[in-house]
């Protein structure tokens, strides 16, 4: 039996072109020797979602309500956050930071900062010297990967990765605090169902079981309004199915069209509406 390869979790900015290209290299380079976690292609873009949810021509005669878009906006950023925490700190063996640029991103950061905290290695890697500090990245940034300097080639990353994992300890995922170990949880098992290989009616009511099956406090880091929780775990069964196609598949605007058109009769039933507006939420 071959003995499975190690997964990195590659954290970075993902938003320009220029900074999906960089990841891109950044992937291509690791992908020769470990498995790797790119959210940009392994996870589910929120972008994405939010730019088909807002066209006006999925939505018919009437568009949704802004109250109501927002929403399900917040419930994809949900699962996006469980998503990446698990990845970070269980999912993967070595998280590769992407620190180039003037100021390192926000989100990979925090991605980073869970992995060091359960004692997983994170490798820097930048190309440049310009830093907020002058000829030095932030203090707490170079702590969290051991005061080494950036590695500037994807080789060097390789090298450097080969190494970290190495010498790095068994975790013990026990010590993470509950919080993060329910995040852990949900996301696991939205990996879990977006990995699968087939997509069948079948499949769609196991995965909505398995999160129904989830601890009311992980179902809770979704949606806490019991009258909502139901509707929002089939929403993020459908996105799972959205995200496991690749960009611009036409598929993709067809499962969105039919999220909205769910979502306007969900609307009509008895006490959602104000079940919406009385319980605002922020992502």
């Amino acid at each position: 039996m071959p003995i499975p390869r190690a997964r990195v979790y590659l954290a970075g900015p993902m938003f320009s072109l220029g900074d999906k290209y960089e990841q891109t290299v950044l992937d291509t380079a690791l992908k020769k020797k470990y498995d790797v976690h790119l959210p940009q292609r392994d996870g589910i873009e929120v972008a994405s979602v939010m730019g088909l949810l807002n066209n006006p021509n999925l939505h018919g005669t009437s568009m949704l309500e802004p109250l109501v878009t927002n929403r399900m906006v917040v419930w994809v950023t949900r699962i996006v956050e469980a998503l990446d925490v698990y990845q970070s700190v269980e999912g993967c063996q070595c998280v590769v930071l992407n620190l180039d640029g003037r100021v390192p991103d926000e989100g990979s950061l925090v991605e980073a900062t869970l992995a060091w905290c359960v004692g997983l290695p994170v490798v820097p890697f930048k190309t440049t010297p310009i830093t907020e500090l002058g000829i030095n990245d932030n203090p707490m940034v170079n702590a969290i990967c051991g005061w080494v300097p950036p590695w500037s080639t994807p080789a060097d990353v390789i090298t450097a990765v080969d190494a970290a994992i190495n010498r790095s300890p068994s975790v013990d995922l026990e010590c993470v605090s509950p919080g993060i170990q329910l995040f852990c949880q949900l996301g696991r098992t939205i990996w879990q169902i977006r990995r699968r290989r087939t997509w069948t009616p079948p499949d769609v009511q196991r995965a909505i079981t398995e999160l129904q099956a989830l601890p009311l406090a992980a179902r809770n880091l979704i949606e806490t309004v019991p009258l909502l929780q139901p509707i929002a775990l089939q929403m993020v069964v459908t996105i799972i199915e959205f995200s496991r196609l690749r960009p611009g598949d036409p598929r993709q605007q067809m499962i969105i069209q039919q999220l909205i058109n769910d979502s306007k009769r969900w609307c009509k039933q008895r006490g959602i509406r104000r079940a919406i507006t009385n319980n605002p939420v922020t992502a």
